[in-house]
C-alpha cells in the first residue's frame, strides 16, 4: 500500500495515526532478521490553497510517509528507507538493512538501544488539515469582505501535518504529531494606487514610499510621512484626490506672506453625508472647542 497522494483530490490528506504507525512498526519488526532492529516513520500532509483577483485560483494537497528500518548486529548497523508499506517492501528493506550492517565497519561508541519507556500522554490536538472546500471557505471570508469594500484580495493557505513515530525490538515506541495552518494575504485598491506609486518612487529618487502592512490609522501614516519629510515646509494632503495638487502653490503663497501655518479644506466634500461627512463636522469642531484654535478641518 502507498500513501503518496490521497485517494481524492476532494478529501483532506492525511498523516498516519497512532494504532496505524504502531502497526506498521510491528510488522518491520517482525520482518527483520536482524538481532536487533529500529524503524523510524515520518509522516507528512500538506495542502494548499491560493487566490487572487478575489477568488480561489488554485488548490493542491499530497501526503507521503517514509520508513526508516536500521539493522542492528553487535557493533554494526545500516539503514534502508521506503516509502512503501506493503509487507513485501518492509521485508524487503529490513533484509537489505541487515545485508548492510553486516558488510559495515563496527562501531565502538554505539549506544545499546532503549526498552520500553513510560511518556508522557501527549495533549489533544486537532490534526486532520482542512479539506479544500473548507480552505476555500476561509479565503471566502476574505474575498466577500474585499469585494464589497471594492478591494481586491490576493493570499495564499498554507496546511502543515505531520506525525513521527520511534519502535525497536526491545519494546520501545513513542509517537506525536502536530498541524499547522497559516493565511497571508494582501488587499489592494482597483486603480492599483499602491503599485503607482512604487513606480513614480523608482523614478524619483526625491519621492520616498512608506507602506504599512496594516491599516495604522491617519495619524500615524501621516506622523510616519512628516518624520521622513525633508525640506522647509511640509505639506501633507489626502490620498484620495479630493485635494487638488494645484493648491499647493496657492498655501505656499500665503506662507510667502509671513504665516507659519497656513490651513486649507474643502468645501465641497464628495464622501457620504452619514459615515464620513458628519462625524468629520463633529470631530473638527469638538476639537476646535477643546484645543481654542479654530480651523475648518484638522484631518
Amino acid at each position: 500500500m502507498s500513501r503518496s497522494a490521497p485517494n481524492s483530490l476532494y478529501m483532506p490528506a492525511g498523516i498516519l495515526s497512532r494504532s496505524e504507525a504502531q502497526e506498521i512498526c510491528t510488522r518491520a519488526i517482525k520482518n527483520s532478521p536482524a538481532p536487533e532492529t529500529r524503524v523510524n516513520i515520518n509522516s507528512s500532509a500538506r495542502a494548499d490553497t491560493r487566490f487572487a483577483l478575489n477568488q480561489v485560483t488554485t488548490s493542491g494537497q499530497n501526503a507521503d510517509t517514509t520508513v526508516t528500518i536500521t539493522a542492528i548486529a553487535g557493533n554494526r548497523s545500516a539503514s534502508v528507507t521506503t516509502n512503501r508499506l506493503d509487507e513485501a517492501s518492509l521485508s524487503t528493506a529490513a533484509k537489505q538493512a541487515y545485508e548492510i550492517a553486516q558488510l559495515v565497519p563496527p562501531n565502538p561508541e554505539r549506544m545499546p538501544e532503549l526498552g520500553a519507556q513510560n511518556y508522557p500522554a501527549p495533549r489533544e490536538r486537532a490534526v486532520t488539515l482542512p479539506t479544500p472546500a473548507e480552505r476555500a471557505a476561509a479565503a471566502k471570508k476574505v474575498t466577500e469582505k474585499a469585494r464589497a469594500a471594492g478591494l481586491i484580495a490576493t493570499g495564499f493557505i498554507e496546511c502543515r501535518a505531520g506525525a513521527t513515530a520511534l519502535a525497536n525490538s526491545k519494546g520501545l515506541f513513542a509517537y506525536d504529531a502536530s498541524a499547522v495552518v497559516t493565511m497571508t494575504a494582501t488587499v489592494r485598491s482597483t486603480d492599483g494606487t499602491g503599485e503607482k506609486l512604487a513606480r513614480c518612487a523608482r523614478a524619483h529618487p526625491q519621492v520616498k514610499l512608506i507602506s504599512f502592512k496594516r491599516n495604522v490609522g491617519q495619524t500615524a501614516a501621516m506622523m510616519a510621512g512628516i518624520d521622513h519629510a525633508k525640506g522647509a515646509v511640509i505639506v501633507p494632503m489626502d490620498g484620495d484626490l479630493q485635494n487638488d495638487p494645484a493648491d499647493i502653490g496657492r498655501l505656499l503663497t500665503k506662507m510667502d506672506e509671513g504665516y507659519d501655518v497656513v490651513s486649507g479644506w474643502r468645501k465641497d466634500r464628495k464622501d457620504a453625508f452619514l459615515t464620513r461627512t458628519l462625524p468629520s463636522k463633529l470631530a473638527n469642531g469638538l476639537i476646535s472647542w477643546v484645543s481654542g484654535v479654530r480651523l475648518n478641518d484638522y484631518g
